[in-house]
């Protein structure tokens, strides 16, 4: 038989789960550390437009929401906390 927790965890959703429809940014290593601390950095990806984007480590873990412009590159704009 299932478990109460097992019932629980099926039912989770992933935390960027609402934001799929955003464009998807993965981070060079060097890069996560710089937009952990709030840094713009120069990102290089042939994005179809200018805005809102989801931010992922190199590693695959969502880091939160940036925002892409050709001019100022990808910005942090929600970061959520994670090890």
């Amino acid at each position: 038989p299932k478990s109460k927790i097992d019932d629980i965890s099926s039912s989770i959703l992933p935390s960027d789960f609402l934001l799929k429809s955003l464009p998807k940014v993965v981070l060079i290593k060097e890069d996560v550390k710089k937009v952990r601390n709030g840094q713009s950095i120069d990102y290089n990806a042939q994005l179809e437009k200018e805005g809102l984007v989801r931010i992922y480590t190199n590693k695959g873990l969502f880091m939160g929401i940036g925002e892409f412009s050709s001019s100022n590159g990808l910005s942090p704009k929600r970061l959520i906390a994670n090890n």
